[in-house]
């Protein structure tokens, strides 16, 4: 029984991973996010899901500059 708990655990672990948010970039096969296009169509915007923006096409992995860099204040993990 323990077994098959723990196949049951890594199938469902499996699947949540190959179906989440990507920006296609890398991972071929698996369709991009929703999210992401409309963000790259707009060329300034933030995917939560993808944890990754943009700012004027530049890519930016870290929703503090992301912040900064729209507006806010200065990102608290990278002092930038």
């Amino acid at each position: 029984m323990k077994i098959g708990s723990l196949v049951l655990v890594l199938a469902i672990v499996g699947v949540v991973l190959l179906s989440g948010c990507s920006s296609g970039g890398g991972h071929s096969g698996l369709p991009a996010c929703a999210k992401c296009e409309v963000v790259k169509t707009a060329g300034t915007g933030w995917c939560d899901s993808c944890k990754k923006g943009l700012v004027n096409g530049q890519e930016i992995t870290c929703p503090g500059c992301y912040a900064a860099k729209t507006g806010g204040p200065a990102c608290p993990i990278c002092s930038r």
